[in-house]
């Protein structure tokens, strides 16, 4: 039982990766940016879950949809008033890594160092199956990636967005060249990301405590999964984030947990010497996996 439970816990770990890790490569594919605000929007997500529940009473669902709301419209204004001011990719880098140092620092300062907690709901009960015991959390981790993928498969394949979406991924200038408007493609996918970031965030802040600074932990993790799978890959990001959640919980049950942090980089790194553009390269997140 002990073994089914880890294998629960690694796929719950992997499927708040798999979250951020789409953000990260939806950004990339349109903007050729690695955003590395993203993970502190999830953090942004959790506080104002946080705040939702706890000051105003609101239920989950109310917290969820303020949250991805806010999450969302926070990631349109950084990519109009932030990123579309710079031209070059250096630049606009550099400006993410100032995004993401003014969200952890404001919010240490409105909220404090100290971690907090979302107060109990519905997703925090304990659900016991065969001897394996799960919480609602960990289930809803796994449907939410489930529901995004397809999601996004029928935005991308189905709709007149989706095509506009996979043309500016594909080649922002030959898109602008055959009439293809690029501002409204890269806002939905800025706004999809960031949502997802925020929705992720409650649910992390819902099974462990939060702080200003885990953005930048998690984030990273969830770049190092885009980049394994091969930036610019939907599925590809989602399968690298299972294989680095399956590596953590590994190391932490078998070496130590102290290491577990350092594996999802490793893995990176021996990774990046065999596949240079990762396990699953594509040239857009828009093309069909």
């Amino acid at each position: 039982m002990q073994t089914f439970q880890h294998l629960i816990n690694a796929l719950s770990l992997g499927s708040l990766y798999a979250a951020i890790a789409i953000g990260y490569t939806m950004v990339f594919s349109v903007l050729r940016l690695v955003n590395f605000a993203h993970g502190d929007l999830m953090m942004m997500g959790a506080y104002l879950g946080y705040l939702c529940m706890k000051l105003f009473s609101l239920p989950l669902p109310a917290a969820l949809a303020v949250s991805m709301a806010l999450c969302g419209g926070f990631g349109v204004l950084c990519e109009r008033f932030v990123y579309r001011r710079t031209k070059d990719q250096d630049t606009m880098m550099i400006a993410a890594v100032g995004v993401s140092l003014i969200l952890e620092y404001g919010f240490m300062l409105l909220f404090g160092a100290q971690p907090h907690v979302i107060p109990p709901n519905p997703l925090s009960k304990v659900i016991t199956v065969g001897g394996v015991s799960f919480t609602g959390v960990k289930l809803a981790c796994v449907l939410l990636v489930v529901v995004v993928l397809i999601a996004l498969s029928l935005l991308l394949n189905h709709t007149k967005l989706g095509v506009g979406i996979r043309a500016v991924a594909s080649n922002r200038e030959a898109a602008q060249l055959c009439g293809i408007g690029t501002e409204k493609p890269t806002r939905v996918v800025f706004f999809l990301g960031s949502a997802l970031a925020g929705c992720a965030g409650i649910l992390y802040g819902s099974a462990f405590s939060m702080n200003p600074l885990m953005g930048m932990t998690i984030g990273l993790k969830a770049f190092a999964a885009a980049v394994v799978g091969g930036i610019g890959s939907i599925s590809g990001a989602v399968l690298g984030a299972y294989l680095m959640a399956f590596a953590e919980t590994a190391c932490a049950v078998y070496l130590s947990s102290a290491y577990k942090d350092a594996v999802a980089f490793l893995i990176l790194m021996v990774v990046l010497v065999f596949f240079p553009s990762g396990i699953f390269p594509k040239n857009s997140a828009a093309k069909r996996s």
